[in-house]
């Protein structure tokens, strides 16, 4: 659903629905009709409000097909994020096996800083995580960069705030 979502905004489309959120409805996959409890959709489509949120996208590419990517920052420009998806269609949809498709994706950015410093968080949904922070740090500097290894299926929500 992430990607879906990430691939639409880089095209010509202008609308996208997702059919039906009613809580305990069978054509709800955005929460689990008995605990209704968040399913994986939930995420995607939480962590796509906060680029919304932000108001103008910013320039963000990939040179992978199967990362896809967009990248949004606030009104006075003192926060960004960017929305990550790794996924392709693959012989095992339930996500086993996803670490034989594990990359190595490098994540740069420039002309976001503060001379306070960046803090950046890294939230991440995939098998194990539903979108939580794995890791914060502090940033200085005109160009900044950090590698994740990403497991096939893997969405990750970069935010970066001004300190």
């Amino acid at each position: 659903m992430a990607s879906s979502m990430l691939a639409c905004q880089k095209s010509p489309l202008d609308h996208l629905m997702y059919y039906d959120a009613r809580v305990g409805t069978p054509w709800n996959g955005l929460f689990d009709r008995l605990s209704q409890q968040p399913n994986k959709p939930y995420w995607a489509i939480l962590n796509f409000s906060k680029l919304y949120q932000l108001k103008n996208e910013a320039v963000c590419t990939s040179d992978n097909p199967a990362v896809k990517s967009v990248a949004a920052v606030s009104e006075d420009g003192k926060e960004a994020a960017v929305m990550i998806c790794y996924y392709k269609d693959h012989e095992s949809i339930d996500g086993s096996r996803c670490e034989e498709e594990t990359i190595n994706l490098r994540l740069d950015w420039e002309g976001f800083t503060s001379g306070e410093g960046v803090t950046v968080s890294y939230r991440f949904t995939d098998a194990q995580a539903d979108n939580e922070i794995l890791t914060e740090e502090v940033f200085f500097g005109e160009k900044s960069a950090h590698i994740f290894k990403l497991p096939l299926y893997t969405t990750m929500l970069v935010i970066l705030r001004k300190n």
